[in-house]
């Protein structure tokens, strides 16, 4: 039993067209509507202004003759009008008992309007009221002149609607083609033409889809990038220490003795620089997937600067190199410890590393108690860092030197590990370096477990331990 087929979805430029269509059609015919009703309205106004005014001048004429020839002269004006006006001509009290009527020759009319006004007619009484009944009005006269007017409105509307759907095809066809363009890149992208990129064109909405849509386009192109670069460093990262550790593990097995060096401890060196390497690719990926979860507890950091220290002052002495810690009572932070001492040790093995042999780095724990912060600082005097490296020397896979090795400059992931592990915690991580004068990296952390204000730092001097 097969399914049922695909409804068959009509065209976005069919869609656009038939919108404008019925929203130009439905616009037309309102506009026609409210032109008759307005048309209508007018000319039954007119009719009745012109009808008030033609019994005020009949009110007023028969109240003339009464004066002058008395009742007979009434009847002998009243029919004059009746016959004139083909109306029937009625004089009446307020109270509607009928003094004289005056019929049309041929009987009256069954259309028109009836309007009447009061005149004094003192012989009569004080308040005497005309009554003009089925007055003719101007509509059959003015039916051409409106008929040709519907019919101008008719053409015009027909105009103006083929006009707008001239328009609108065009402004569909042009919105259509840039939306195709932009399907035809995001095609071309999908098969690896990463440098296609879409001109902007149109209305402003789709031009500022053709920007979003280069923009992806010079992500994907530099994810790529990164990409292909990561694969390339990989394999140079790990052949290196991979060829040594199977030249010693070789000289090892057939017992060839190498002046100088022990086998075992240099393959054991050499595991652990690609150990390393793979903590950092997992912690990478770790951080692409947002899976970088942290274990929080109170962490002292300056204990913890300590300890970094520590671990790094066998490779500073080896070097010459004076590693000091600034050891100043700070408020815990609320933290992962394994993740900060690893942003720690990173800043201070880059430190160790770049700076020349006889040279110094500082290790510095202050607190900022009123911004509630406690800020570590790891400062060398090294060839430091040019200023249009220092904006991405957190970037993934960046190095200042790109000749470096793992051996003299890593893999270029360490410090932007360390800026994802440092805004997990919430804090803020940077560079401050003037070009032979050394560098200076910061972290800064938030004091306190969440929720509690921060301890103050303890009284007394600063401990120093070097």
């Amino acid at each position: 039993m097969t399914g049922a087929a695909p409804r068959r979805r009509l065209s976005l430029w069919a869609q656009l067209f038939l919108a404008a269509m019925a929203s130009t059609a439905v616009a037309l015919g309102v506009v026609g509507l409210f032109v008759q009703h307005a048309t209508a309205s007018q000319l039954t106004a007119y009719n009745h202004r012109r009808s008030l005014a033609m019994v005020h001048r009949v009110g007023g004429a028969l109240a003339e003759q009464y004066r002058r020839q008395g009742e007979p002269g009434l009847q002998a004006a009243a029919a004059h009008y009746a016959t004139l006006l083909g109306s029937v001509i009625t004089i009446e009290t307020e109270a509607g008992h009928v003094l004289y009527r005056a019929q049309p020759p041929v009987g009256g009319r069954h259309g028109g309007s009836t309007v009447a006004t009061t005149v004094r007619l003192y012989a009569l009484g004080p308040h005497i009221r005309v009554v003009l009944s089925h007055l003719p009005t101007l509509g059959p006269r003015l039916s051409p002149v409106i008929r040709s007017l519907l019919s101008s409105l008719l053409v015009a509307s027909l105009v103006g609607f083929l006009a707008s759907l001239l328009l609108s095809s065009l402004v569909g066809d042009r919105i259509v083609r840039q939306l195709q363009h932009i399907a035809q890149g995001a095609r071309r992208l999908g098969a690896g033409e990463w440098s296609y990129r879409v001109a902007p064109e149109g209305p402003a909405e789709v031009r500022a889809l053709a920007d979003d849509f280069n923009r992806m386009a010079s992500a994907l192109e530099s994810g790529e990038a990164d990409r292909q670069r990561l694969m390339a460093d990989v394999a140079h990262e790990l052949r290196t220490p991979l060829a040594i550790l199977e030249g010693y593990l070789e000289a090892w097995r057939e017992g060839v003795d190498i002046p100088g060096a022990d086998p075992l401890a240099v393959a054991q060196q050499q595991a652990r620089i690609v150990a390393q390497l793979v903590d950092e690719l997992q912690d990478m990926a770790l951080a692409d997937a947002h899976q970088l979860y942290l274990q929080r507890s109170e962490v002292d950091l300056a204990q913890l600067a300590v300890d970094v220290g520590t671990e790094w002052r066998r490779s500073a002495d080896q070097r010459h190199i004076h590693l000091t810690v600034d050891r100043i009572p700070v408020p815990s932070v609320w933290g992962d410890a394994r993740r900060l001492r690893q942003v720690l040790g990173n800043l201070v093995g880059n430190a160790v590393k770049y700076t020349p042999d006889g040279g110094r780095v500082a290790i510095r724990v202050e607190a900022d108690a009123p911004a509630r912060e406690v800020r570590v600082t790891v400062a060398d005097n090294g060839p430091g860092i040019a200023p249009e490296h220092q904006a991405h020397v957190f970037d993934r896979l960046y190095r200042v030197d790109s000749s470096r090795s793992r051996g003299t400059g890593g893999f270029g992931l360490g410090l932007a590990i360390a800026k994802e592990l440092v805004e997990l915690h919430g804090g803020r991580i940077g560079v401050e370096s003037t070009p032979g004068h050394g560098a200076t990296f910061f972290v800064v952390l938030p004091a306190g477990p969440p929720g509690e204000p921060p301890a103050p730092p303890a009284g007394g001097p600063a401990s120093r331990q070097s």
